[in-house]
């Protein structure tokens, strides 16, 4: 039944759930994820466990691309930004691309 949709749309923990928790979405049945906000993806957020224990976790051979939107990478304080930086890039395994400050 799964196959039939094109678009699945669902908050983070509904994902999480899915792929992490339960275990009957696999990250292979999908060619894009998409996530808003995603400066909040850090600890124990449900699109850092999706990242962390589903997506990058497994052998899968056809991982799903990954776009992830936010108007700043910052999340909370201004203080150690480069750190910041750096966990989130390692995180989603990508390159923040944003104007110099």
């Amino acid at each position: 039944m799964l196959h039939s949709y094109h678009i699945f749309v669902g908050t983070a923990e509904v994902f999480r759930r899915a792929l992490v928790d339960q275990g009957f979405l696999s990250p292979s049945l999908f060619s894009l994820i998409v996530f808003d906000e995603c400066h909040n993806a850090v600890g124990n957020h449900p699109m850092a466990a999706i990242l962390r224990d589903s997506v990058f976790r497994g052998n899968f051979t056809n991982l799903p691309r990954i776009l992830g939107l936010t108007a700043s990478f910052v999340n909370g304080s201004l203080t150690n930004i480069i750190e910041k930086r750096r966990k989130l890039e390692s995180l989603f395994n990508a390159t923040i691309y944003s104007p110099d400050i």
